[in-house]
């Protein structure tokens, strides 16, 4: 028996997934074990640090420590929706997934940058770093791609939708991704506050306390916009677009106007040795290549959801009546 047998949909016939949704489901519980288990390294580590009064370190562990605390809350929320047939599993995974992809390829670009630094004659280093490259793209961009492409085919959608209530299908998913990046950006902007606050705008470089409230203040203003961002309002969708523009724009003229070393240079905590920044982190390539490509890649990703907003006008005029209408 097929899955459109099962669950009552009558057309078109689909490959029964149902086994295959038991076997993502426990993956998802194995996933969060894994992230447990970090978390719980963290804080002991976190403890040791502690004890030996590194606050910096400590600072690091502990934002780490919550990462893997809520990537494991994710996978058990995505392995219940997945065994009960719920449309926010899925949907849950997809996110998971999609960021798991991007963090992923990005690691592994920046794994395989780091080979050309590596000297010729160094050649155990460099089988050391093939082999870490190897399984950097294999749990960073082979698996997470196998769950976002299996979470994703029609037959696995047919299965939940045949449960879905009409309420849980409301957002769509591409939605969901933006408002994600907006939550990264928010927690990212809260932890790098805490232990590295350095805030940079259009050339302009601030560092310590003032630079901390304002990092927690565009984590606070992150945090609002993708609130509004869910409910589908369009003045929040055009404030993420000018935020993105603006910071895309900020980012771009300071690396054009500051060097690394320069802005790294007014933090008094950053040790000298660590201004010499040849990796691939400080170079052009990244500074000014990568940082625009993946801000243009979520202005596209916004572009792309303002049909949705725009199809949620009809139905609230509709929901709350004209304005020239009787009310």
């Amino acid at each position: 028996m097929n899955s459109s047998d099962y669950y009552g949909l009558k057309s078109p016939a689909f490959k029964d997934r149902s086994g295959w949704l038991a076997v993502f489901g426990a993956s998802e519980l194995v996933l969060a074990l894994i992230c447990l288990g970090f978390m719980l390294s963290m804080i002991v580590a976190a403890r040791s640090f502690e004890t030996q009064r590194v606050h910096s370190s400590l600072k690091v562990l502990a934002i780490l420590a919550v990462m893997y605390g809520v990537l494991c809350l994710a996978f058990i929320a995505g392995a219940i929706g997945t065994f009960i047939h719920r449309n926010w599993g899925p949907v849950l995974m997809v996110i998971v997934s999609a960021f798991w992809l991007g963090i992923g390829v990005f690691s592994t670009a920046i794994a395989a940058a780091s080979q050309a630094f590596v000297p010729p004659n160094q050649r155990q280093t460099r089988y050391v770093l093939v082999v870490g490259l190897v399984i950097v793209a294999f749990c960073m961009v082979v698996i997470p791609a196998i769950f976002l492409r299996f979470y994703t085919l029609t037959s696995v959608k047919a299965i939940f939708r045949a449960t879905v209530r009409p309420a849980a299908s409301q957002i769509p998913v591409s939605i969901w991704i933006a408002a994600g990046f907006m939550i990264l950006s928010a927690d990212t902007l809260w932890g790098t506050s805490h232990f590295f606050p350095i805030f940079t705008f259009f050339g302009l470089i601030l560092t310590g306390k003032m630079a901390q409230e304002l990092m927690l203040i565009r984590a606070a203003l992150d945090a609002v916009i993708c609130a509004l961002f869910l409910k589908r309002d369009a003045n929040s969708w055009r404030a993420a677009v000018w935020l993105t523009i603006i910071s895309g724009a900020s980012n771009l003229v300071t690396n054009l106007l500051r060097s690394p070393q320069e802005i790294y240079a007014r933090a008094p905590w950053v040790h000298p040795e660590r201004l010499r920044m040849s990796s691939f982190w400080f170079s052009s390539t990244y500074r000014f290549g990568v940082t625009t490509a993946l801000t243009f890649a979520y202005l596209l990703l916004l572009i792309y959801t303002r049909k949705h907003f725009a199809a949620a006008t009809p139905e609230r005029v509709e929901e709350h009546g004209s304005a020239f209408s009787p009310q």
